[in-house]
Formats: C-alpha cells, sequence, structure tokens
C-alpha cells in the first residue's frame, strides 16, 4: 500500500531545487569573474543610487559661470584672465578653505594671465584640474615642458601598489595648468571625466599609474629652467582633481596619501577618521551622489563680480569654479545615476563629498563570485523545503529580505551587493520549484510514507499459519 506526499517532502525534490540555486549561483559567479561589471548591474546600481542619496554637505559650494556670464563674456575659454582674478580675488577675501578651479587653464591667453597667477600665489589655496589627452601634440613649448617638472611636486613617488592589470598613462600627456598656475598651486589633479561604456559616469579614477618620462625636448633646454627631481623612468601616480582637493582640505601633505590598486586609496593623518576609499583594479571609487544637478548650492560668477554676495558667505567653504552654461561649447555634461545630465563642477562637488563624508562605497570585485556562490547556497537551502502557493510565498519573502539587505549594506554598510544576480538566482529557484511541483513530481507515490495505523495490526486481528 501507497501513499501521496507534497513533492517538497521528497528527497528529489529537495536535490534538485537546491541544485538549481547552486547551479545558477555557479553560472553567476563565473560571468562575475569574466566581466564584474556588467551593464545589468550598473543599471541597477543606479536605481539604487537614487533611492539612497547622500546628504549635501553645507561646506562645498559652485561658483558657477552660467549663460549670463557667457553671454556677457563669451566662451569661457576665451575669457580675459583677469576676468577670473576679478572674481577669485573676491571670493578669497572670504577666508574660503579652498578654491578649486575646474576649467583647463592650460594655454596662454596674453590677457590677464598675470594678474590671475598674483592672485593665486598670494592666497596659496587654489587647486586646479588638468586634462589627461592621448592624443596631444607632441610638439612642447618651453612653457610646457616647466610646467609638467611642475607637476612632478604633486605626483605620487611612495605608498603605490599598483595592480599588473592598472592602465598606465604616458606621463607626456597629461595637460596642466600654465607652468606660472602650477608652480603656484596648492594642488593639480586630473578632471572627474570618464563614463562607462554605456555613456553614464558613475566612478572617479582616484590616481593614474604613470611613469616620469619627458619629451626629447627637454634635453634640448638650457640656462634657468626647473630641473627634474624623479629620476627617469620613475613610476608614478597622479592624482585626480577630487582626491588632491580632498586631501589638501584635511590639510596633510601628498605623502600621506597611499595607493594600493584593487584594494584602497588611503590619506592618513592628524584627524578623526583616515580616508580609506575602496577601488577596483583601476582606481576607481564608486561616487555617491547628492541628487541631479543643482543640488548642490551654487552662486553665479556675475554675482561675485558685482559683490552681491558678502564675502563672509566663503568663509571655511570649497569653491568649486567650473562653467555650468548649457549654451557654452566649452561647458561639460554627463549622465550619471541621477535623472537629466550633470554639469562637471557638480560632479566634482558630488565626489569631493564622498571622500570627505567616507561615504565610499566597495564592490569588492575579487569576493564577488564567493559572495554570489552563498547567495545561491542560503536560497537553496531555504526554498527547498516548500513546493507550490508556500514555495512561491517563501521565495517572495525571501526577494523583499534580500532587497532590504542590499539596500541597507548600501546605504548605510558602505557595500554594493550583486543586484541583479541575487534576485536571478531566487527567481530561477522558485521556477524550477514551480515546474517540479506541477509536472514531474506533481503526485509522487511514496511506498514508504505509510502511516502509523497501516503498519500497525488491529488488536482483533489474528493471523493464522
Amino acid at each position: 500500500m501507497s501513499s501521496q506526499i507534497h513533492p517538497h517532502k521528497t528527497a528529489l525534490y529537495r536535490v534538485v531545487v537546491f541544485i538549481a540555486a547552486i547551479a545558477s549561483a555557479v553560472l553567476f559567479a563565473i560571468l562575475a569573474g569574466k566581466n564584474p561589471h556588467p551593464e545589468h548591474e550598473l543599471k541597477a546600481g543606479d536605481l539604487l543610487a537614487r533611492l539612497a542619496p547622500r546628504p549635501v554637505r553645507p561646506d562645498i559650494v559652485i561658483l558657477g559661470i552660467d549663460d549670463a556670464d557667457i553671454k556677457k563674456y563669451g566662451s569661457v575659454e576665451k575669457w580675459p584672465r583677469t576676468v577670473l582674478a576679478d572674481g577669485i580675488s573676491a571670493v578669497e577675501r572670504g577666508k574660503p578653505k579652498l578654491v578649486v578651479m575646474d576649467l583647463a587653464l592650460n594655454k596662454r591667453t596674453g590677457s590677464g594671465d598675470a594678474e590671475l597667477w598674483r592672485t593665486i600665489a598670494n592666497d596659496k589655496n587654489v587647486v586646479f584640474g588638468m586634462a589627461y589627452n592621448a592624443a596631444r601634440n607632441q610638439t612642447y613649448t618651453p612653457d610646457d615642458l616647466r610646467g609638467l617638472v611642475f607637476l612632478e611636486k604633486f605626483a605620487l613617488a611612495s605608498n603605490l601598489v599598483i595592480s599588473p592589470n592598472t592602465d598606465s598613462f604616458t606621463y607626456a600627456d597629461f595637460e596642466p595648468p600654465l607652468s606660472d598656475f602650477t608652480g603656484s598651486a596648492s594642488g593639480v589633479g586630473v578632471f572627474v571625466r570618464e563614463t562607462d561604456q554605456d555613456g553614464v559616469l558613475r566612478d572617479a579614477r582616484l590616481f593614474y599609474n604613470s611613469s616620469v618620462v619627458y619629451p626629447p625636448q627637454m634635453a634640448n633646454i638650457r640656462g634657468k629652467f626647473p630641473q627634474p627631481v624623479l629620476n627617469d623612468g620613475a613610476p608614478v601616480a597622479l592624482t585626480n582633481l577630487a582626491l588632491i582637493t580632498a586631501d589638501r582640505a584635511l590639510d596633510v601633505e601628498k605623502d600621506f596619501i597611499a595607493v594600493s590598486a584593487g584594494d584602497s586609496v588611503r590619506i592618513g593623518g592628524n584627524f578623526y577618521k583616515n580616508v580609506s576609499a575602496p577601488v577596483d583594479d583601476q582606481g576607481k571609487m564608486i561616487i555617491r551622489f547628492s541628487g541631479p544637478e543643482g543640488t548642490y548650492q551654487r552662486v553665479a560668477f556675475h554675482d561675485i563680480l558685482k559683490g552681491s554676495l558678502p564675502a563672509q558667505f566663503f568663509k571655511d567653504k570649497i569653491v568649486i569654479v567650473g562653467s555650468v552654461a548649457a549654451n557654452d561649447p566649452a561647458s561639460e555634461f554627463r549622465a550619471t545615476p541621477m535623472p537629466g545630465l550633470m554639469s562637471m563642477p557638480e560632479i566634482t562637488a558630488n565626489t569631493v563629498a564622498t571622500i570627505l563624508d567616507r561615504s565610499y562605497v566597495g564592490r569588492f570585485e575579487r569576493k564577488l563570485p564567493g559572495i554570489i556562490l552563498a547567495i545561491g547556497l542560503v536560497t537553496g537551502l531555504i526554498l527547498m523545503f516548500f513546493a507550490g502557493s508556500r514555495l512561491t510565498l517563501m521565495a517572495l519573502l525571501t526577494l523583499i529580505v534580500y532587497a532590504g539587505i542590499v539596500y541597507f549594506t548600501y546605504a548605510f554598510g558602505h557595500t554594493l551587493m550583486p543586484i541583479v544576480a541575487g534576485f536571478a538566482i531566487i527567481l530561477i529557484t522558485w521556477m524550477v520549484g514551480l515546474i517540479l511541483t506541477y509536472g514531474p513530481l506533481k503526485d509522487v507515490p511514496h511506498a514508504h510514507a505509510l502511516s502509523y495505523e497501516e503498519t500497525t495490526p488491529e488488536p482483533n486481528d489474528v493471523s493464522h499459519a
């Protein structure tokens, strides 16, 4: 005599469901090992970034060159440097912590260069951005070479652990500001401009791996000229604009920055909590955005020139100067995880805040396959004991719990879990369980599932030989 039992009470059902969870996890773990940042995970991370924005830092303000400024003075690339000098002087009267020039100022204009240099040299708290241009003209002027020599003082030459997979950048292809500006700057760093393959800017490359090799023209320069300090071929890392800004805001020297590709970028010093920003093999850190364009406080450049704001407004602030004009060809905007396009000064503000707030998020690429396998193991151990409507209910509950884990580990635990892979493992396991429940194992006879009454003789039952 046999009876019918629910599929989930059979060893076959439990084994198949468990194997389905593990097999799907193995598949996603292999894919993650080959590509830790697939586009579907990036898009899911964008949604998470919108759901968990960071608070705005009140000590960061954007001094925006807007359409009204462009209408009056023309494209920012052609501005007389006297205008920039007047605006920066007005800001400096308020005693800001730093002034960050998120503008390319690597060409002489012959109109106010000296005035802007004197403003920079007098206050000693101006940080400049620079571009990396792999297609740079290989004809270098003495001023270009002088700027590259001055750039050495901002290059990290110690505390470097570089991965064999880390991209290398040609030292002579960096475009520092005018040599006078570079020589008097508080810091120089590479603009935050790089996007992922889908055109979205999510990360900031905190350092650029390079070697100090000067163009051949350097050998022909004679007379009074700054001489390189680093040996030819010396390995260095050049910081990006946000990292050097955060370093100067914390009032520490570059020697307190330690780079470890695939691990972290650290800033140590005499402050309450050291910076330890997790980065991938390329030195990229996830930016924690506070919101869309316009979230950070912004004042217009022409208002500064008119004296519409009291100088005290800038006291102890990090002032990021850059173009936010939609009608200026020199302006740059990028897609980010936030709605709409974002101007470069706003992106820089968010990146600086990520570092100073220690709100950075780790992806742990090297541990990602193990994390995915753990998700598969837990999913299998949970869902293998349920079938039918109870399986659906438990799968839904598991999805909700995992969604909560993803959110809270991102928002408060500074960790980005595999989102799509985790959900997919749960859903695949659920589907396999349903197929078994209403398919091959719908009515499985189980000869050994006999009740106590069926196997125990009645008291008046007499057996005869």
